[in-house]
């Protein structure tokens, strides 16, 4: 009688891919998926994901707050500079909210493409150019 043996399990997606994507929420899942346990990484894993929910509640403060709550966290992101983004985002929503699209522009002229949350950048910059009316950038800027 012969065993079969068991197919190998594929891996699972690569959780530094996509932390690098900046895909934080999937990334954290597929961390856990693949068995990863280092206690700091999870915890670090999890608040990146929530502050991807909070960007996208425009919560900028709270995902400042929830880096702020972590206790010595893992080096996969840089915190300060997270935070510090988080800011200027926080500041040209705030500017965008009161109609002042110029003021936003120049608050996120602080950022670039290369920002850890790129779709709320992009949707800001969108906006400040519907307000310029160049509706080609916005569609840009949302695409």
């Amino acid at each position: 009688m012969t065993t079969a043996t068991p197919a190998e399990t594929p891996p699972g997606p690569d959780w530094h891919a996509l932390l690098e994507e900046r895909r934080f929420g999937v990334a954290r899942q597929a961390y856990l998926l693949t068995g990863g346990d280092d206690g700091r990484v999870k915890a670090a894993l999890a608040a990146l994901s929530d502050v991807e929910e909070l960007v996208r509640e425009r919560s900028f403060a709270k995902a400042v707050t929830r880096i702020e709550r972590l206790d010595d966290p893992a080096a996969l992101a840089p915190w300060q500079e997270l935070k510090d983004q988080l800011e200027v985002l926080g500041n040209a929503a705030a500017h965008l909210d009161k109609r002042d699209p110029d003021a936003a522009a120049e608050v996120l002229k602080a950022l670039d493409d290369a920002t850890w949350f790129p779709a709320e950048y992009e949707t800001q910059m969108g906006t400040v150019s519907i307000y310029d009316s160049d509706l080609s950038a916005a569609q840009a800027h949302f695409e």
